[in-house]
């Protein structure tokens, strides 16, 4: 899944009716893209679940999260994945829409460029981060074929 597939998949969700969505669909392929290698698609996967949670219910979204734990191919993977899920959603907060138009993730996460510090980069802590910036479960998470 892409990042702008996510992005959208946002923007709807906060815009339109609850109604009007398929949730038990949306929740297993975002719970699925929250695996993804690219560390932006992870992001707006985690925002992305942070919304259907707001609508669907609980038990949709722990059996699609669920489904993707399971497939994980280490249990250190799993443990990382769930960790993830449950740091977002533990924060309470919604993304947010701009007036452009623009989805505002909660957690800014920089990029691996160097910041204007001299050259170093702070990394915000946390379960929810660790696992975007775990190279050991990255490089298990680049090897699943979730899709």
């Amino acid at each position: 899944m892409r990042e702008n597939s996510l992005l959208f998949l946002i923007y709807a969700t906060l815009t339109f009716p609850s109604t009007e969505f398929h949730w038990d669909q949306m929740a297993g392929r975002v719970a699925a893209a929250v695996a993804d290698p690219r560390r932006r698609v992870r992001q707006a996967a985690l925002d992305a679940l942070s919304v259907i949670a707001q609508f669907a219910t609980p038990r949709l979204l722990d059996e699609a999260v669920k489904a993707v734990a399971d497939r994980q191919p280490t249990v250190s993977t799993r443990t990382a994945y769930l960790a993830g899920i449950q740091a977002r959603l533990a924060r309470r907060q919604l993304p947010t829409t701009s007036p452009d138009g623009l989805i505002l993730y909660v957690l800014q996460i920089p990029s691996a460029r160097t910041s204007g510090n001299g050259g170093l980069s702070i990394t915000p802590r946390g379960d929810e981060t660790s696992y975007h910036h775990r190279p050991s479960l990255l490089q298990t998470v680049h090897s699943l074929d979730v899709w």
